[in-house]
Formats: structure tokens, sequence, C-alpha cells
């Protein structure tokens, strides 16, 4: 590329008219940007080459039998999970729907799981993750709350929660982050917040964790003071990203990818940095990644070049603010929080920005 440039440089010396130069130039960039979207479509192409290859080997491989067993075996274990799903909510679900009741959408369900996730960050970051890999998400008839089977490594989703989707999922959440990341005395400690002196049934500890847990991941999330002091500070120390750092797309956390996986990820990004001219999602990624890595001024120079392409990343302006306070810019990093609060819905982070604000006004 850099030998490209030079030559593209001594052409243009060689034209003596300003403005065919400049309209030369302008062809020049056109056909430079043609030639890297083409670049871009043809790894895309060869990635999904590549993939079909695989399948197409992994089908080829397959009998007809041992196919007609397999359709069999998941079929059996649909009804077995939504079985167990009736179990769980003890007669409050059934196989048939009643005219009136919503379907959730796969999107629906995503937006959801990557909100808890991104919130959470450290949901996958734990041993079962690294030998199974982190939770699939299966959707199936009938209406309930979110289960983790772990049996199977996955999130259930019935069609039609019993209440509102974020409540059904963060029950489904509440269950896996009990199950491997924390041991029961979360409940415990969770329920002496409450000093009512009364011996509850552990089924109704739970309940009353998971409604507050969803208070906490929603509306607390959104800015909704809900919750007593005790409450507010018992979530945050468990259930919230670490403050003073940066915040990180679930595309780049710990455990949501196997290892092969994040590899070919990071590897791609690169890849299109280095053509010179990367898509503002890839700049996000790199600027995340240089980070991790402790190159503080690449990480902020990629954050700014990527403010300056699109304001599409709201949170480009909160990393910029973190960053810049690490790399002792303490000016630049108060104008960036600034700007965060001003371009966002009121959340958590933005009210750890005015906190940040605030902790910088008091000591001057």
């Amino acid at each position: 590329m850099i030998k490209q440039d030079r030559k593209i440089e001594e052409m243009m010396r060689q034209i003596e008219d300003r403005r065919d130069r400049l309209e030369a130039r302008r062809h020049f960039e056109s056909v430079a940007t043609l030639l890297q979207d083409k670049l871009r479509i043809e790894r895309a192409i060869d990635r999904l080459r590549r993939k079909l290859i695989d399948i197409s080997n992994e089908v080829d491989g397959i009998s007809g039998a041992v196919l007609g067993t397999t359709i069999r075996n998941n079929m059996i274990r649909i009804r077995h999970l939504f079985e167990k799903n009736l179990e769980a909510i003890k007669g409050s679900s059934g196989f048939f729907y009643n005219y009136d009741e919503n379907f959730i959408s796969i999107r629906e369900v995503y937006d959801v799981f990557r909100h808890i996730i991104e919130f959470i960050q450290t949901i996958f970051d734990n041993k079962y993750v690294t030998a199974m890999g982190a939770p699939k998400i299966l959707i199936i008839p009938g209406n309930g709350n979110t289960l983790y089977d772990y049996r199977e490594n996955l999130f259930v989703v019935p069609l039609t929660p019993v209440s509102d989707l974020e409540t059904s999922i963060t029950a489904g959440i509440s269950q896996y982050i009990r199950h491997y990341n924390y041991s029961r005395s979360l409940i415990h400690e969770f329920n002496q917040l409450f000093n009512d002196g009364a011996i509850h049934k552990e089924e109704n500890e739970i309940e009353r964790f998971n409604t507050h847990l969803a208070k906490w991941l929603f509306s607390e999330y959104r800015g909704f003071k809900v919750f007593d002091k005790p409450i507010r500070e018992y979530f945050t120390t468990y259930f919230s990203p670490q403050k003073g750092l940066i915040y990180c797309p679930i595309e780049l956390l710990p455990g949501v990818k196997t290892p092969q996986q994040e590899n070919l990820f990071i590897k791609d990004i690169k890849v299109d940095v280095n053509l010179g001219d990367p898509s503002p999602e890839n700049i996000w990624y790199i600027s995340i990644i240089e980070y991790r890595r402790g190159r503080l001024k690449k990480c902020r120079n990629y954050l700014k070049k990527l403010i300056r392409t699109t304001s599409e990343y709201i949170f480009a302006y909160y990393n910029l603010g973190i960053v810049c306070q690490e790399l002792r810019e303490t000016k630049e990093a108060e104008q960036y929080m600034t700007q965060f609060i001003e371009k966002s819905e009121p959340s958590w982070w933005t009210i750890q920005a005015k906190h940040f604000l605030n902790s910088k006004n008091e000591t001057t």
C-alpha cells in the first residue's frame, strides 16, 4: 500500500493543472475504496466457502439412518425440555395457546440476552465454559420461564413467557449463575438483607432473588432507583461491571466465543485494519483489543478515529473518558464523559460517568 501511494504521488506531480490534479486524486481515491471493498467481499466469500466445505464434509459423513436417529433424539430432547419447563412452573404452563398471547421473536430474545451478558460481564468467565463452551439458546413451544439445562448446556426459552420476556430470561440466567458461578450462600446473603426474621422455603428465596435481579438488570440499569442502598450495593458487588474499566461489547467478552473462534475473529479484524480503511465496527473492536493489551495510546487514537467516522458508537465516548484518564489527560477525559452523558439515555453507565465527573470536581 505504501509503495502504491508513493507511485500515485509521483503521478500526481506530473499533472500540471491543479484542477486536473484534484480530479485525478478523487478518481484514485474512489478506485482505492472500490478495491478495498472488493478485498473485503472476497475475504467474506472465502470464509463462507470454507464453512460450506466443512458442512458438506460433515453431511457426506452422515448416513440416512444416523440422520434419522439424530432427528428423533433431538425431538425427544425437546419434548423432555418442554416437560421440564411445565414441572418447573407447576401447572401455569400448557401446550395450548390463547389467541391473545404474543409469541416472542428471536431478535427480542437475542437483545435481552445481549443486554444481560454485557452487564454481567464475567458471567461466562468460569472453568465450565472452558470445558463445554458458552450455553446455546433453544426456543421451544409452550409458555413459562426460561430454564438452564446443565446437561445440555442450554438456555430453554418458551415461546410465550409467563410474565415479561426480561423477567423470564432473568430466571434462566439466575439458575445458570447459581449452578456455576456462585454457591448457595449467594441467595442466603441476599435474603439476609431483608431481616424479616422469618424462615422461608428455598424456592421462595430464589423467587425473591430472581424478581430483584430482574429489577436490577433492567429498571435500576435504566436509571430508576427502586432499591434501598444495601440491596443496590449487593447487586453492584456481584452483578455489575467493574468500575473504572471500559465498556466491552459482547463479541469480546470472556467465554462468549471459543478460543479458536476468538482468534479467527481477531485475525479478521486485524486484516481489515491493516488494509488501511477499516469499517467502523472493526475500529471499535480493535480499540478494545488494544486496551486489553495495554496499548492505551493506540486505543485512544482508534476511538478518536471512530467518533470522527460515525456517531453510532456512543460508548466510544465513555471508553475515551476512561482511557484518557489512565493516560493522565484529565481535561479530555472530562470532555468525553460529558459528551457521553449528553448523547446517552439514562443508565447505569451514565450514572458511573456522573460519578467520574463528580470525583474530578471534588479533587479540584
